[in-house]
């Protein structure tokens, strides 16, 4: 594909709220762009942090001043159902739209959307609401972003559908480009740099120790599991408020081992000696699993996973020979899950080829390439005002 992007970092702005170690790492895969967030997520490493200023923390007046200062040819806003930040994006998006007559160049506003969840769900701190109060506010408060967006990528089916939700209740007539890439990584190019020898017996958990991610139910499970495959290993990795718990259950287990929250170079080696990633994700209030970070890196690293039905990316996963679990899950059956999962590890299971190119990069080009967003402004400029 013939490179239509310029070598200017300011032409393309992205706007991440909570910046994570992730978004480093494919920032060199993308066409130079800058990043700018308000806060770092516990998994931010810092030694991936470019030294050249692309990345930087802004308050909601430094994006503003940012932007209108040099507008960029491509602007990358959080999507729309991710209500925490829709004020932020309204507010930054409006500043932009009012300076377009100063300018003979329109913004691309562009969107990567993952959020699988019910839009009429309640969040729990807003539980003494009626659900119909909820839903007519949150379905409007989306669709304040969503008329400004140009073009969206869907990293899921789920994400299509909760969008498609949202708009059909409004009967809202939206004119954006849309189109659904899956979030599904390519191979990982770590796999040559390893030392490390992937252990069929060896289970790793590896996110935010809390509730919805279900390490507690992993952990009640993993009594049960040890029985059967007494020389089977379980790796954690990641903080949080779960911590001391999951540090008691490796001091009292010696077939557990609790590694703290890693670097990325240590994260990397954990999946290549991993057999199994399991992320048995539990609803939360109106959080659901958008796709869950360790099951695109464990598909990167060849590891088989297991997870529940929560995440966007489910039924990919069970139509390519992953472990699909229900949610609300119980302790005996995730337990049953990984040792079915074990006896099959040593077995040589045909997975699914992965794409050549990360889902969230081939996204990223179809959002951002100059021929593509020069026919988004040309053909949607003023229709969002």
């Amino acid at each position: 594909m013939q490179n239509e992007h310029s070598n200017d970092p300011g032409d393309i702005v992205r706007f991440y709220p909570e910046v994570r170690s992730a978004h480093l790492e494919r920032l060199s895969e993308m066409p130079p762009s800058s990043i700018l967030f308000l806060s770092r997520r516990d998994d931010f490493d810092t030694a991936l942090l470019p030294t050249d200023g692309r990345v930087a923390k802004k308050s909601l007046l430094g994006l503003i001043a940012h932007v209108v200062r040099k507008p960029p040819r491509v602007l990358e806003i959080p999507e729309p159902l991710w209500f925490n930040y829709s004020l932020h994006t309204w507010v930054l998006v409006k500043a932009l739209r009012i300076m377009r007559p100063m300018r003979s160049k329109a913004t691309c506003i562009v969107t990567y959307a993952i959020d699988n969840s019910d839009f009429s769900a309640l969040p729990r701190r807003l539980s003494w609401l009626p659900q119909q109060v909820w839903k007519y506010a949150a379905s409007r408060i989306c669709l304040l972003n969503l008329k400004n967006v140009d073009r969206m990528v869907f990293g899921s089916s789920g994400a299509e559908d909760a969008y498609s939700s949202v708009i059909e209740s409004t009967n809202a007539k939206l004119k954006f480009q849309s189109v659904e890439i899956p979030a599904l990584p390519s191979p990982c190019s770590c796999g040559g740099k390893g030392e490390v020898v992937r252990s069929q017996q060896t289970v790793s958990f590896v996110g935010a120790l809390e509730p919805r991610k279900g390490i507690d139910i992993l952990l009640g499970a993993w009594a049960i599991v040890r029985d059967a495959f007494p020389l089977a290993q379980l790796q954690i990795a990641g903080g949080g408020p779960l911590e001391a718990l999951v540090q008691k259950a490796a001091d009292g287990d010696h077939s557990i081992s609790y590694l703290g929250t890693l670097t990325r170079a240590r994260v990397h080696g954990l999946y290549r000696a991993t057999a199994i990633v399991v992320l048995p994700s539990q609803r939360n209030g109106r959080w659901r699993e958008q796709i869950g970070l360790s099951i695109v890196e464990g598909l990167a690293h060849n590891c088989r996973i297991l997870a529940s039905e929560e995440t966007g990316l489910a039924r990919w996963l069970e139509e390519n020979g992953h472990s699909v679990i229900e949610a609300p899950t119980s302790v005996d059956a995730l337990a049953s899950a990984v040792i079915e999962n074990l006896r099959s590890s040593s077995m040589d299971l045909e997975l699914a080829d992965l794409p050549s190119m990360d889902g969230r990069i081939a996204a990223d080009e179809w959002l951002t390439r100059a021929s593509v967003c020069r026919v988004a402004t040309e053909e949607l400029a003023g229709t969002c005002e």
